[in-house]
């Protein structure tokens, strides 16, 4: 086998976490986002970005972009963050 099927793709994405505007979100450390340099430019990280792996932060909005990626704003952070670089903060006392 070559792979998982294409359906099996897009029902993973589908099941992706949903983060919410006003949640708290740890952004993907350095090394997740230096892997994701070699992406199509549309959806790599900004050099700006980079700056911010491992921080926190709030989510202040959200967009649909192409191929139903969501992307969102973070509070104080420079542009567009894909889904795929932010994690939910659980509301426990680590947060």
């Amino acid at each position: 086998m070559s792979g998982p099927s294409p359906r099996t793709v897009e029902a993973t994405r589908k099941a992706m976490k949903r983060v919410h505007i006003g949640s708290r979100v740890r952004i993907a450390d350095e090394a997740i986002l230096t892997a994701t340099l070699h992406w199509n430019a549309d959806l790599r990280p900004e050099p700006r970005q980079m700056a911010w792996a491992g921080r926190k932060a709030t989510v202040t909005g959200y967009r649909r972009g192409s191929e139903d990626r969501a992307f969102y704003t973070l509070k104080g952070a420079p542009g567009l963050w894909l889904e795929e670089w932010i994690d939910p903060i659980g509301r426990g006392r680590n947060s």
